[in-house]
């Protein structure tokens, strides 16, 4: 019996750890200056932690994002598109080791638009 209890929680802690995050902010950049603003309209975030790569379901895309070599509590996926960058960022925690937050920003004609995202 202690055989199977110890295989299950070996099966368990290896799963992936599954957290919404919601919309919490959200700053533009531009020639007129910074706004931020809490109230905007923009989905939930479907964030899996596997440990050692983070997927993102946001308004139906996927991305993962790999932990970087100079920080390995940030993740992170860029992508380009003509003339913009969008690029994901997720925080772990070196405490809880938990995703603490998620950033999406959106660069293009050097303006830019940041959502924060936490669970």
């Amino acid at each position: 019996m202690k055989f199977l209890v110890t295989i299950l929680l070996c099966i368990v802690s290896n799963m992936a750890y599954a957290e919404m995050f919601y919309p919490k902010s959200a700053t533009i950049n531009d020639a007129q200056g910074t706004f931020t603003s809490q109230s905007f309209d923009s989905p939930a975030m479907n964030e899996q932690d596997a440990g050692t790569h983070i997927s993102i379901n946001w308004g139906g895309n996927n991305a993962i994002l790999y932990q970087l070599r100079e920080n390995k509590y940030t993740y992170e996926t860029s992508q380009s598109y003509q003339g913009q960058q969008i690029t994901i960022t997720a925080y772990r925690s070196t405490q809880s080791y938990k995703i603490y937050l998620v950033s999406v920003t959106q660069r293009f004609n050097g303006s830019s638009i940041i959502i924060n995202f936490k669970p």
